[in-house]
């Protein structure tokens, strides 16, 4: 028996309410439990603590308080889980270095997301902003944090993770590319545990361990040339989950993502900051709502200002709590419909959804009529700040997409399947697959109004 505890390799652990211990060991390949430390704990990846992973999917589910940063180290966990599943089932050595360098690219996945993540991409336009750009950018910009704890440990480890987070940066397509970004990865299986369980949600269950327990690396030589493609496939005796894990999905976005409170409070936030972009316009307004910080730009308005070519030290300092402080501020503003706006989404005063008709003059008509009883009630208010249609397109918001309707270059593979004598199919084209129950269109058509204007607006549909 030995003395002392100097011996001791203590993986670093994380206890997470959906994986149990989340557990990086420290006989990683180069050392990559320091590495992973060192990330975690690196101001880039902290600022994900002020990021929820669900927008203001809270304010309608409480418990949905889960942050990006929780949401990171689930999907590193599960990427891990994945590669050592596919290699043991596929009689292939794992290696070490591999492994660890996807269990990084599945932490820093999300790192580029800004507050609210989508919502504040749909403000300022994505060709403005993207999180996949800004990702790209904190892991191989000289001036990024982060990609100094990663060029400390592999100068060209930046550059290594590249193709994982963007598809077009993939000089060769590796199979465990798929780990991080598909229609079958280690975010969607985290996201769908987390974000169902975090709401609350107990039915939207599937059996992830036997779905990751099911996968396999089919390798498969590729004509006139003879090379070989190696892909990730699902053994089909799995079907039965791979089916119940994207109902779960469905039903996520169904009864969760789609609540209609939840999309009244998102479009409400997205007025908020559209007019607040619209009234800096004005220099005067500009120093009222987005007052600089000692000699720097307020970070907010250095993203609306600059986009995607926000320098990085502003952009680090941005997060939801940020934007909160200054919806708190502007519930003084002088302008009277950024105000009201604030004081509503403070006070818990939303606007409410009212189911529209397919008759096309109806809608027309209850529009026109929403506008004009909004302007009765504050003529100074923006009645389209007030008014919205929203229409979801299940084609827009597909949790997953099939084969036969893919068109362009997207980079999403359909889910492959592989039966016991080695046929590889897609899973939609499977004979007993029940997935056309998902390929049903699913819309919904809402008029976003003043709850007095919706009282007002079912008056006169009970009268036809």
């Amino acid at each position: 028996m030995t003395s002392g505890g100097s011996n001791l390799a203590r993986p670093y652990i994380f206890r997470d309410p959906v994986h149990g211990d989340i557990a990086f060991a420290r006989n990683e390949a180069g050392n990559m439990h320091s590495l992973i430390r060192e990330i975690v704990d690196n101001e880039t990846f902290q600022r994900l603590r002020g990021i929820r992973q669900n927008g203001v999917l809270n304010l309608v589910f409480h418990g949905a308080e889960h942050s990006r940063f929780a949401h990171s180290l689930g999907v590193a966990h599960v990427a891990g889980q994945m590669y050592d599943a596919a290699c043991l089932n596929s009689s292939m050595a794992p290696r070490a270095d591999e492994r660890a360098l996807i269990v990084v690219a599945a932490l820093v996945h999300d790192i580029g997301h800004g507050p609210f993540s989508h919502l504040i991409e749909e403000v300022l336009g994505k060709k403005h902003f993207h999180h996949e750009t800004m990702t790209a950018r904190l892991l191989v910009e000289e001036d990024s944090p982060l990609s100094a704890v990663l060029r400390k440990h592999d100068r060209d480890l930046p550059e290594k993770l590249l193709p994982f987070v963007d598809y077009k940066k993939r000089t060769e397509n590796l199979w465990y590319h798929a780990i991080v970004s598909s229609q079958l990865d280690a975010d969607r299986l985290d996201y769908t545990a987390r974000d169902a369980l975090m709401a609350g949600i107990v039915s939207h269950r599937f059996d992830r361990r036997r779905l990751i327990g099911a996968l396999y690396v089919w390798t498969r030589e590729t004509a006139p040339t003879g090379g070989k493609i190696q892909e990730l496939v699902v053994d089909d005796r799995a079907l039965d989950v791979i089916e119940n894990y994207l109902f779960s999905l469905h039903h996520l976005y169904r009864s969760v993502y789609f609540h209609h409170t939840a999309r009244a409070v998102s479009w409400m936030l997205n007025a908020v900051l559209r007019r607040a972009r619209h009234l800096a316009n004005d220099e005067k307004m500009r120093s009222e709502l987005f007052a600089p910080i000692g000699a720097e730009r307020d970070p907010l308005w250095a993203l609306i200002e600059d986009g995607n070519k926000v320098p990085l030290s502003e952009y680090i300092r941005l997060d939801e709590s940020h934007v909160w402080g200054l919806i708190q501020r502007w519930r003084r503003a002088s302008d009277t419909t950024l105000s009201d706006l604030c004081n509503r989404l403070k006070q818990r005063r939303y606007l409410k959804a009212m189911d529209l008709p397919s008759d096309y003059e109806l809608v027309s008509k209850l529009v026109e009529s929403a506008k004009e009883r909004t302007r009765e009630i504050n003529p100074e208010l923006d009645v389209d700040s007030y008014v919205h249609i929203d229409q979801i397109d299940r084609q827009t918001y597909k949790p997953y997409r099939w084969t036969k309707e893919r068109s362009g270059d997207t980079g999403e593979k359909p889910i492959l399947i592989v039966s016991k004598t080695g046929d590889v199919r897609p899973i939609e084209q499977d004979a007993e697959t029940t997935l056309d129950l998902l390929d049903a269109r699913f819309n919904a058509k809402r008029l976003l109004v003043l709850p007095e204007v919706r009282h007002h607006l079912q008056e006169i549909t009970a009268k036809r």
